[in-house]
């Protein structure tokens, strides 16, 4: 699957489709906040963002989530509905680990709800250790 995710800097223009992911009723519920988010989150965010893009043959690509690595180093994942299920989510995490150790980062965490078993999941098989914090879970790696 990786090799069909390629994780592309957001620009302004890509402020509707990543809003339109982070503000998906699924999305908002597994949220930490809970909230919807307006173009003001995206102004701050849009710096540490990027679209996960999916390629599909014969010469296609189509935006299907996005990762946020924030300078706080922490991760943030969504991938739309339709590709939930398919790996998506852990090649694109993949890819973004790799951007970290590019950056000399030296460890990662995320802050996942325990509900969210497909994040949880997902953070799991690229090596994050969990701590429990307050009803969510602290996944972190060390690169």
């Amino acid at each position: 699957m990786s090799e069909r995710i390629t994780l592309v800097p957001a620009a302004p223009l890509d402020a509707p489709t990543i809003l339109a992911y982070r503000n998906d009723p699924a999305m908002v519920a597994a949220s930490l906040s809970g909230k919807r988010r307006g173009q003001a989150w995206f102004d701050d965010v849009e710096p540490h963002a990027y679209l996960v893009v999916r390629r599909l043959p014969p010469q296609l690509s189509a935006p299907v989530g996005y990762v946020l690595l924030e300078p706080t180093i922490k991760v943030s994942i969504m991938v739309t509905e339709a590709c939930r299920g398919e790996g998506v989510g852990t090649a694109a995490l993949q890819q973004a680990l790799a951007r970290c150790r590019g950056k000399g980062m030296i460890a990662v965490e995320a802050i996942v709800r325990r509900d969210n078993g497909a994040s949880l999941r997902a953070f799991e098989k690229a090596g994050f250790q969990e701590q429990d914090l307050k009803g969510h879970v602290v996944l972190a790696v060390r690169l």
